[in-house]
């Protein structure tokens, strides 16, 4: 028992930090941690329960006996359940990406605030940068632009998280994608013009998303305090 409450406590101080760090860079100023674990504990219709469900996920998924594969398998899946809503649907735009939070916290999003969130959370695992990379493709199967992730594992592998399959193939292997960009918090590669990493200035969006994420903007706070339960 005396575990169990450990456990749980240690869930609601990675909880607070989220909103914590998700006021930082609004325009709230909570004074200190005590004042956004009360902020954590009333907000159930803003979503504190589905933050609960990724938490105990990322948790679970730290124990060593969960292999990469299974790891990566467990969170494609996770995010593949979430409600599919278009940004006209969302935001009236044709084109906005949502945060990590805010992805989590409502459940939904379309391809790109997926993978944004596939990543965000890998990274709050404890991968690696330079095992993980955003792609954006454009996809022969729904004639469309899309968003994966890769990630390459230690013993070379490179698998893709998508959500349009629950399936963990290679880029290789998904002969439906034609490759335009990749990138992630690093730089950006265009592998038609070169090999060189590029300016991150050229997606705004992301460059957004860096400052005002507090999931991707802090992957190694969060993955320190899930190292502690």
């Amino acid at each position: 028992m005396r575990q169990f409450f450990s456990r749980t406590t240690h869930l609601h101080i990675v909880i607070s930090c989220l909103f914590l760090l998700n006021c930082q860079l609004g325009n709230a100023q909570p004074q200190n941690l005590s004042t956004s674990i009360l902020r954590a504990q009333n907000l159930e219709n803003q979503g504190i329960s589905a933050l609960n469900d990724w938490a105990n996920m990322v948790e679970t998924l730290r124990n060593p006996r969960t292999d990469s594969l299974q790891q990566l398998s467990t969170i494609n899946q996770y995010f593949n359940r979430f409600s599919w809503r278009s940004d006209r649907q969302r935001w009236q735009s044709d084109d906005h990406w949502s945060s990590s939070f805010d992805t989590i916290r409502k459940q939904q999003g379309d391809c790109e605030d997926l993978s944004i969130a596939k990543f965000s959370t890998l990274l709050a695992l404890g991968f690696k940068e330079e095992q993980l990379q955003l792609h954006y493709v454009f996809s022969r199967a729904i004639k469309s632009s899309h968003m994966v992730v890769s990630v390459r594992l230690d013993n070379g592998q490179e698998v893709l998280l998508d959500s349009l399959s629950d399936s963990l193939k290679s880029m290789a292997e998904r002969t439906d994608l034609q490759a335009i960009y990749s990138f992630n918090r690093d730089g950006l590669w265009i592998p038609k013009l070169s090999r060189d990493k590029r300016s991150l200035s050229l997606i705004p969006s992301w460059e957004r998303l860096l400052k005002d994420d507090p999931i991707l903007r802090n992957p190694e706070l969060l993955s320190q305090q899930f190292a502690s339960l």
